[in-house]
């Protein structure tokens, strides 16, 4: 088949030169994104399975399931520099991509056997495309050196995995960082991200453990490093924040430090998320919600900000705008735990028991080591669905779980109050309480526990 020169939007794809123009100036990007995109322009509007496009880009190759997730995101990063791409490349859910910006044939490719233009085949060297695309959405204001080339594109990578939040997705973005300040040992930047990641990894351990003492100490010493580096830039504030709030229990400080670092950078992603998590302790939950929505203004594909804003919608009694968002963020990130038992909870608070009852059960199908943990969502959604009514070795099973601290006592506690045992509910939330402050105002502020707000012993609970 001969190659064919496409258009779309401001966009030229010239497949035989391995060229994308756009306003007639090449976009450069990792060779296996290009290979992506010439497979979705050679298919437009068809959904492509996620096997079929592993095959296609990486055969008889064995590689990490986020190997495509990141291509993805790179690839609509590329296209769509101010937004979140999914004019050009759309997610069906648990089945593929499909390409769905319209396309016009230029004719044939009249490079066909001419020389190529150099490939970006250097991972580092490919990064950077992304890094120059992600900088360009999160401007970087910065007093100490700004990173460019190698730097910028290790920092990129460590935003990227930072975003991911996952315990193994914080050890790729250490990597990265420590990189960035092995590069650009005078900016802030790589510093402020360690800081961050430390403190994000010491959140998977419990208070006195010694791995927990050790990331702490790290992030500590990080946050100081990028403050040393640049005190008003909005990443070292931030990092220094988060850490205020979270690790030192100084909330005051935490705020100052967040409004400066809004101050230096508006439109710092970051800054409103993790601002948001402060105020949402507090109970300040629509404060929350438009930081959180600030936060997603400027970073559109952060999957961490979309899973949380979906949870503050619940919060804030708005399932249907709940439901949008957790949806987005499981078409960046199909695995996402959190997210999906999220999106049942706020389906059963829309009123489709229905909808949140089946996806339970896809979540129990899919990760099979998470049958008791969600279990007691499920009784939950059976008991709404039969008025109360649950056969008796259903509850016998929700106990036994919650002895074994399989379950959470919070979703426990939401399913004894739907089948009115308002003691056994308070029974559970005494059993274990929350550690830090968000999790505190998450049991406190839950909408599914709202009955028990004027019982003085939950009021006792928070005191």
């Amino acid at each position: 088949m001969p190659l064919t020169t496409m258009s779309f939007g401001d966009f030229v794809f010239d497949p035989s030169g391995r060229v994308l123009l756009k306003r007639g100036h090449p976009v450069r990007m990792q060779a296996k994104v290009f290979d992506l995109l010439e497979i979705f322009i050679t298919r437009p509007g068809e959904c492509i399975g996620r096997a079929e496009l592993y095959e296609a880009l990486w055969p008889q190759s064995i590689v990490e399931e986020s190997n495509l997730t990141q291509a993805v995101y790179m690839l609509r990063r590329a296209l769509d520099e101010g937004g979140d791409g999914r004019t050009y490349v759309e997610t069906a859910p648990r089945r593929g991509y499909k390409f769905v910006h319209p396309l016009r044939i230029l004719g044939p490719s009249t490079r066909h056997g001419a020389s190529r233009l150099p490939l970006l085949r250097s991972f580092y060297a490919a990064a950077c495309i992304l890094a120059t695309v992600l900088l360009a959405t999160s401007p970087v204001r910065t007093n100490s050196v700004p990173l460019v080339g190698r730097s910028a594109a290790a920092y990129s990578l460590g935003q990227y995995h930072l975003n991911l939040r996952t315990r193994a997705n914080l050890h790729n973005s250490i990597a990265y960082f420590k990189q960035t300040t092995a590069l650009a040992p005078a900016s802030a930047l790589g510093f402020a991200g360690l800081a961050v990641a430390y403190g994000l990894e010491a959140e998977y351990d419990p208070k006195g453990t010694r791995r927990r003492e050790i990331d702490v100490s790290l992030a500590g010493r990080f946050s100081k490093e990028a403050l040393a580096r640049d005190a008003t830039g909005p990443e070292a504030q931030t990092a220094s924040a988060f850490l205020a709030y979270r690790f030192h229990h100084d909330p005051e400080r935490a705020e100052m430090a967040f409004q400066e670092a809004l101050r230096a950078n508006p439109d710092y992603a970051p800054a409103h998320h993790l601002y948001a998590l402060l105020l949402f302790s507090r109970g300040a939950i629509p404060a929350a919600v438009q930081q959180l929505e600030s936060a997603h203004r400027s970073d559109p594909t952060a999957e961490v900000t979309l899973r949380w804003l979906g949870r503050a919608y619940i919060y804030d009694h708005r399932p249907g705008e709940a439901i949008r968002v957790l949806r987005e963020a499981l078409e960046i990130e199909s695995a996402d735990v959190p997210a999906r038992l999220a999106l049942a909870t706020a389906q059963a608070q829309e009123g489709d028991l229905k909808g949140a009852s089946s996806a339970l059960r896809a979540l129990r199908r899919a990760i099979p080591g998470l049958r008791d943990y969600v279990y007691a969502d499920e009784a939950l959604v059976l008991a709404l669905m039969k008025h109360g009514h649950v056969e008796h070795w259903q509850r016998q099973r929700v106990e036994r779980l919650l002895a074994l601290r399989r379950i959470e006592p919070a979703e426990a506690a939401a399913f004894y109050l739907s089948i009115g045992q308002r003691n056994a509910a308070m029974h559970a939330l005494e059993i274990a309480r929350p550690d830090t402050p968000l999790a505190a105002a998450l049991e406190r502020f839950d909408p599914r526990l709202a009955t028990l707000g004027s019982d003085h012993r939950f009021q006792q609970l928070f005191n």
